[in-house]
């Protein structure tokens, strides 16, 4: 009977979920935000690739100049996105929109940007998994989730703290842990303008 009506998918109205994919690193330009710092958060994005086997993809929102996304494209990404606003309003929406439609596995943000008030939201809205404040950004190799290193107790100890949940994975990373990654000859990248 399932197949005469097409599955139980189509019976019911239910699209069948794709499984989330990539690395995404999301940087946002609102202050005078130095690129350099924000690049610093491919430095956890490259090392899950090389765990994963997954595509890093950038994300800029904000006032984005074409000086830093020639800086992104210095860098191993398969693709840039570009969303040009002049204020942080209308960002939620964008984010929502854009996981959406993408599907990330893992989303890293900036802990001192907008991502620290709007990543714990969208993951609780989306019951997805959300770690702040990494030091280090890894994958459990049992089980393929998201592994993250954060100072406790006024940075006096050090916790590990795993991602259970399934779904887009919510990460903000401290900056001023990474060390900026090698760069290399400006890429032929697409850039997607949203």
């Amino acid at each position: 009977m399932q197949e005469e009506l097409g599955g139980w998918e189509a019976f019911w109205g239910v699209e069948e979920s794709e499984e989330n994919y990539g690395i995404y690193v999301f940087m946002e330009f609102f202050d005078d935000n130095e690129p350099e710092e924000r690049l610093k958060m491919l430095a956890p994005a490259l090392s899950l690739k090389e765990e994963l086997g997954h595509p890093v993809n950038v994300v800029l929102a904000g006032k984005v100049s074409d000086e830093i996304v020639e800086m992104a494209r210095q860098f191993p990404v398969s693709k840039i996105h570009v969303k040009k606003m002049d204020s942080a309003q209308g960002l939620l929406e964008f984010l929502r929109e854009f996981i959406s439609e993408t599907k990330p596995f893992v989303i890293i943000g900036d802990l001192q940007g907008k991502a620290r008030e709007l990543f714990p939201y969208l993951a609780q809205e989306m019951d997805a998994g959300y770690l702040g404040g990494g030091l280090y950004v890894s994958l459990s190799p049992e089980d393929n989730k998201v592994t993250v290193k954060r100072k406790i107790y006024g940075g006096l100890l050090i916790e590990t703290v795993k991602n259970l949940k399934d779904g887009v994975q919510f990460i903000t990373v401290d900056t001023s842990s990474f060390e900026l990654p090698e760069k290399g000859e400006s890429q032929d990248v697409e850039v997607k303008e949203w």
